[in-house]
């Protein structure tokens, strides 16, 4: 028969398995995303005329801070650990470099370097601005997705690690004192 019960884990572990729970959902959702941008095949410019930028700006932005966020400090939680990423090979740590910096200074904050701006005297404009083009490519948004399943995979370990722990330890029920 089948025994079910609350484990109760030591402060240490449920921050660390909440923190691992809160890490797949961000990279779930960083999938979901990519998968969204793909279907739609959007290649739009910060220039290009109707929604379509906007909506991909969005969505890369929600993809890229998603991402990101998983491997972010998160108050309380920490970090998750660079063991989560021991599986990415050369071209996928330096994805991940990159779109945590990204992320960092473009898209979960606006960073000088990426919003250059030279003020200018004419009759025609003001100032001459630099758009930055929020886009990740199709080839890196299928290679991200590989990325985020590669570190659900090894949170879901961890996390079976910590519950193992847990489980092997049998609580007697109340009636069996007796």
């Amino acid at each position: 028969m089948d025994e079910h019960r609350n484990l109760v884990f030591s402060e240490e572990d449920i921050k660390l398995y909440s923190r691992l729970d809160i890490a797949c959902r961000d990279l779930l959702d960083a999938m979901s995303f990519g998968a969204f941008i793909l279907k739609k095949g959007w290649k739009a410019k910060p220039w290009s005329r109707g929604s379509t930028y906007l909506q991909q700006s969005a969505f890369v932005t929600s993809m890229v801070v998603s991402y990101g966020r998983a491997f972010s400090n998160s108050n309380g939680w920490g970090y998750l650990s660079k063991a989560m990423r021991a599986s990415f090979d050369p071209d996928e740590a330096s994805l991940h470099d990159r779109l945590m910096t990204d992320r960092n200074q473009l898209y979960a904050h606006s960073d000088s370097i990426h919003y250059p701006l030279t003020p200018w005297a004419s009759s025609y404009h003001s100032d001459v601005m630099h758009f930055q083009e929020r886009a990740v490519f199709p080839g890196d948004i299928l290679k991200l997705q590989d990325m985020c399943r590669k570190v659900i995979a090894a949170c879901r370990a961890e996390q079976a690690r910590i519950k193992a722990k847990y489980q092997c330890r049998r609580f007697r029920r109340p009636y069996e004192a007796w």
